[in-house]
């Protein structure tokens, strides 16, 4: 048989010979980084079959994973947000991500979901030694070095940091060819106006690395394109002409066309009456605390294996804005960006060489990207000016990152071409020094910039695993696949945040593992609301409203609790009878049948109304309220001299309700304006209280409800809170 490559035109050949080369160098630095990567992880301790991660926001990815599985799309769940079912449309969380979700919902056609997390962990380290590889080519490096690079950059500290949970920002391939892309940009070797039908490869890898940018998540193409508007607007005013920057705003247009198109799900959603935006925590205040301190950037790691580097970095623990500790860049790309920056404020004083110019194309970038993301930087500015979705700019870190590698390679070039005619000519001795040279960089890269910190509990997590698959097969065989279970204590999704030693995220533990329905999962701002209304009075109050939502049973997540929960549990049982509840191994879980005790309630014609419960009118507390609190057995919240709150009502008609609770105000005679829908009420606090009793017909949703006092604050050694007013059972009831 003829052999179908030598039977092509000689330039074709060619081409396929250099493809075929490249792409071997691409996949070799794809493998070489999975083989590091499984040394620093311990990968052969791990069971496949058991996740890498299995607490805090890894739970929700995996419980994405389930969701495809379960109902073929990730945005819904009918066994989580029980009795309404999960809808994840009413959460923004994954615009942007169309490329990562592709990926984990091909892996959940065959995979478990904790197998698909660990296969979607593991490929992203060879799509981002791949991309690299594919960018640092692009911009001049040779072979070797960009497959050497490629792989340094793959195993960033940052990688392994965002592997434990936030899994789709651990797959950054976007970032190089985003880089690559603004760099020739920069540098006017593209043109994204011609027509595609002139194309050449410069402006197919642009396009490349414009669709891996639109949907390889937000934060990365939002950075991408803060870059493409820098390299276009200073090559405009390098040029005298509009065109480069005319290229970047189309260019950032078909960015923000592709994440329009991903959000689509979350464009189109109908809220539910009275639904709120389930997103918060997105203010100037966050990006200050998200934000780049350029400290952690250059420091080594907390943990380091470097005794004296580990000195240089616990200065710093004592910071008050901790951020979420993955900049750190690594010793290498630290040389390199000390490298760009100089080149770039040192002044041009004759034509530069190609070697300088691409170091001052990737100071350009550095320095823009420090000053966007640093904290008060102009991601601050940005935030105020409405964009505070974009929270947490320290994740420019990874972009910093590779271009302070480009900044290395050029250094490494420069390096080996005064190196190389020193070498003695001996055959063999040239290359075999270059795989030396690359080799020891790789390894001291990835001893630098990795440690035990990133090493996973493959033990404990396959033990955890084991067990909670027991356990839930057992719940399941017992109440039967679908039984309804509510979840105590009730606790918001999605970013809730810990609750005593429980971690966010981790009620999902029973649906990644039975066909049970659970409470918990319903989308906060929507009908989940219900829940938190049930439960405010008390277990014997909540009890019987559960039985009309259709609960069979109630589960208690014991490390929740101050006292194991052994308040709330006796609490149960005194209401519904002497039982024994189904605990788990670890005495960490406990469900308790609400099956006999709901058959009383019937028998009894005690069951409250469905409608009632399931669809309450209520207040949700906002601005200026401090979070709710239990002192001696009273719950009730602080707020300061002004607070703003809404009461829903989530019907589709005009309902009479009544506003109750009471007011404490520090000054004893103090004065406290209510305002209901712009229209206000005035009350004196009589002994520092006042009483609200106030009936209402309110339209269906949200109505705005405010309170402002001319109290004085209450004064409380070691609490530097605003305390002028304290709101003990703020309640909202429907009148009939």
């Amino acid at each position: 048989m003829n052999d179908p490559v030598a039977t092509q035109p000689p330039h074709r050949r060619r081409f396929v010979t250099r493809a075929v080369v490249e792409l071997s160098y691409g996949l070799g630095a794809g493998a070489v980084s999975v083989a590091l990567a499984a040394v620093v992880m311990r990968l052969w301790r791990a069971t496949f079959s058991v996740p890498i991660s299995y607490s805090g926001d890894a739970m929700l990815v995996l419980s994405v994973a389930r969701n495809m599985q379960v109902s073929g799309s990730y945005l819904h769940a009918d066994l989580l947000g029980a009795p309404f079912g999960q809808d994840l449309a009413a959460f923004p969380g994954s615009v942007g991500d169309f490329w990562h979700l592709a990926a984990l919902r091909v892996l959940a056609l065959v995979l478990t979901p904790a197998e698909s997390y660990n296969a979607f962990l593991v490929g992203s380290f060879v799509a981002v030694a791949l991309t690299a590889y594919v960018a640092f080519r692009w911009l001049g490096s040779r072979r070797l070095l960009a497959a050497t690079l490629a792989v340094v950059y793959s195993l960033a500290s940052y990688h392994f940091a965002r592997a434990g949970g936030h899994l789709f920002l651990s797959a950054y391939y976007s970032v190089p060819l985003g880089v690559a892309t603004a760099a020739q940009l920069l540098r006017g070797r593209i043109d994204l106006l011609r027509s595609p039908r002139r194309f050449g490869r410069d402006e197919w890898l642009a396009v490349a690395g414009l669709v891996l940018l639109a949907g390889g998540g937000v934060y990365y193409a939002a950075f991408g394109a803060i870059l493409l508007l820098t390299a276009g607007i200073l090559r405009a005013l390098a040029e005298h002409r509009f065109r480069p920057a005319v290229q970047a705003v189309a260019a950032v247009a078909a960015l923000v066309v592709g994440i329009l198109l991903t959000a689509l799900p979350y464009l189109v959603y109908d809220a539910p009456i009275g639904s709120s935006t389930p997103v918060e925590g997105r203010t100037y205040g966050a990006a200050e605390v998200y934000g780049l301190k350029i400290v952690d950037l250059l420091l080594p790691l907390p943990s380091h294996r470097i005794g004296l580097l580990r000195h240089f970095r616990a200065v710093t623990d004592t910071q008050g804005i901790r951020g979420e500790g993955t900049e750190t860049l690594s010793t290498l790309a630290t040389i390199g960006l000390v490298l760009v920056v100089v080149t770039f404020l040192v002044p041009r004083l004759r034509p530069a060489s190609e070697a300088v110019e691409r170091l001052r194309t990737h100071g350009t970038f550095a320095v823009v990207m420090i000053l966007c993301s640093t904290i008060a930087g102009v991601g601050a500015i940005l935030s105020i000016l409405g964009f505070g979705m974009l929270r947490a700019w320290n994740r420019a870190s990874i972009v910093i990152a590779f271009s302070a590698l480009c900044g290395l390679a050029v250094l490494l070039e420069v390096a080996w071409d005064r190196l190389r005619p020193r070498l003695p000519a001996r055959p063999g001795l040239v290359p075999a020094t270059a795989v030396l040279l690359s080799t020891g960089l790789v390894l001291a890269a990835t001893y630098d910039q990795t440690g035990d910190q990133f090493l996973p509990d493959h033990a404990g997590n396959s033990v955890r695993w084991s067990r909670d698959a027991r356990y839930f097969a057992d719940l399941e065989d017992r109440f039967g696949a679908e039984a309804a279970v509510f979840q105590l204590p009730v606790t918001s999704f999605p970013e809730n945040g810990p609750v005593g030693a429980m971690p966010d995220y981790d009620h999902l533990r029973g649906y990644l593992h039975s066909d049970l329905a659970w409470s918990y999962g319903g989308v906060k701002g929507g009908p989940a609301q219900w829940q938190q209304v049930a439960v405010a009075d008390g277990i014997p109050a909540a009890l019987p409203r559960l039985v009309a939502a259709g609960f069979d049973a109630v589960y208690v997540n014991r490390t929740a609790y101050a006292d194991h929960g052994a308040e709330v549990e006796a609490a149960i049982v005194a209401t519904t009878g002497p039982q024994a509840p189904a605990v788990d191994e670890a005495g960490e879980l406990a469900t308790y049948d609400l099956r006999d005790y709901a058959r009383q309630l019937r028998a009894q014609d005690a069951v409250p109304d469905r409608d009632q419960v399931l669809h309450p009118v209520h207040v949700e507390t906002g601005e200026g309220f401090y979070p709710a609190e239990e002192v001696d057995g009273e719950h009730l919240q602080w707020a300061g001299s002004m607070a703003e709150a809404r009461i829903v009502v989530p019907l589709a008609r005009p309902t009479a309700v009544r506003l109750t609770g009471e007011v404490r105000l520090p000054t004893a005679g103090g004065m406290l304006r209510v305002t209901i829908d712009g229209v206000d009420s005035y009350f004196v606090a009589v002994d520092h209280v006042v009483r609200l009793d106030m009936p209402l017909t309110l339209d269906p949703g949200a109505t705005n409800l405010g309170f402002a006092t001319n109290s004085d604050a209450e004064v409380v050694e070691g609490d530097g809170r605003d305390l002028r007013q304290q709101f003990v059972g703020l309640t909202v009831t429907r009148n009939g």
